[in-house]
């Protein structure tokens, strides 16, 4: 598997991340947590929650567009190495500090979504390792 190859893989997983997005309301019970909440509470959290994670969204719809369509760049541009260490150091953080502090590590869905953002880190890694670090 070419570098570029697994470049591409991660532009997809990163849609994918993006998608998942999409169904965090329903698949969070958000509505149903927020009915617990005083009215004036409710609207503030409720535009917070739904603003942050269509930010999130977009984020992710940006980290997949450039690694499907400008593969080639981040392995051959100063600028396309440091948009690929970027990466590499965001899913370092997410996984190895972000997920321990913040997720209960005793649930089966810790494991589940920490080997699924492994994947992740991995098809970046890599290329990183090969181009960037060597």
């Amino acid at each position: 598997m070419t570098y570029e190859l697994l470049i591409k893989v991660g532009g997809f997983f990163h849609l994918i991340c993006a998608l998942s997005h999409l169904f965090f309301p329903k698949t969070f019970h958000w509505e149903e947590n927020l009915k617990e909440l005083p009215m004036d509470k409710k609207k503030k959290i409720k535009n917070t929650m739904y603003l942050s994670n269509a930010c999130t969204l977009l984020f992710w719809l940006i980290l997949s567009y450039i690694p499907l369509f400008y593969s080639t760049e981040i392995l051959s541009t100063q600028l396309g190495r440091a948009i690929l260490t970027l990466i590499v150091s965001f899913w370092a953080v997410r996984i190895f500090i972000l997920q321990p502090v913040f997720a209960n590590y005793k649930t089966k869905e810790f494991w589940i979504r920490t080997i699924f953002f492994l994947f992740g880190f991995i098809v970046f890694l890599i290329p990183w390792i090969a181009i960037v670090a060597k």
